[in-house]
Order: structure tokens, then C-alpha cells, then sequence
């Protein structure tokens, strides 16, 4: 399956994430990572399923065969793109740092 290699970089750095930091999501080196942005390799689908994952998107979106990157739910129609994305890099963050973005949250809309 191949891959639409600008998509792939769009998201990962939308999420602020390396190159290294997406291989290790996926389970891949980050070699193949670059190779994947630059076009030159195909995805397997256990691969292509662990790479939308971590990016927050559909596999569908990462091969081109639709345009929307978000792939909304009957439980997540009542969510904003931002929300979405908030939830999306939440749940790429590992198990232990989620509390701490939990109480940033919290102290933020204390201030409101």
C-alpha cells in the first residue's frame, strides 16, 4: 500500500512529534519513518493500522483514499476539530505523563 508521503510529515509535525518519536509509536525505526515521508517505501496494513494510530487519523486519509484526516464517531460528533486534536495528543502521550496534562487542564480553566 502506498502511502501519501506529505501526509504523513503534516501530521507528525502537527503533533509535535520526531521522527523518532513516531517510530517508536509504530514500532519501526526512524529510518523508515523518513523513508515513508519521502515516498520511497510501502506500509503493511498491521504497520499502516499502528502509523494511523499514533498520528490520530484514519488509514484511509495516509493512503489518499479520502480528504477529511478525522474519522468522527457518533460519541465524537459533538467535538471541535481543536477538541479533537486535544484528544488525539492525548492519547499519544505515554499512560504516565497523562495526569500531568489532566491538572494543566484543570489549572487552565480554573482561570477562566
Amino acid at each position: 500500500m502506498t502511502l501519501q508521503p506529505d501526509r504523513v510529515k503534516q501530521r507528525r509535525r502537527a503533533l509535535h512529534l520526531s521522527q523518532e518519536q513516531l517510530a517508536e509509536l509504530t514500532g519501526v525505526n526512524q529510518p523508515q519513518i523518513s523513508r515513508w515521508e519521502l515516498g520511497e517505501n510501502d506500509i503493511t496494513g498491521g504497520t499502516l493500522t499502528a502509523l494511523a494510530q499514533a498520528l490520530g487519523t484514519t488509514s484511509d486519509w495516509l493512503l489518499g483514499l479520502s480528504e477529511s484526516p478525522f474519522q468522527m464517531v457518533a460519541s465524537e460528533t459533538t467535538l471541535d476539530s481543536l477538541e479533537y486534536e486535544l484528544v488525539t495528543a492525548l492519547r499519544i502521550v505515554k499512560p504516565s505523563h497523562r495526569h500531568v496534562l489532566l491538572v494543566l487542564a484543570r489549572e487552565l480553566a480554573d482561570l477562566d
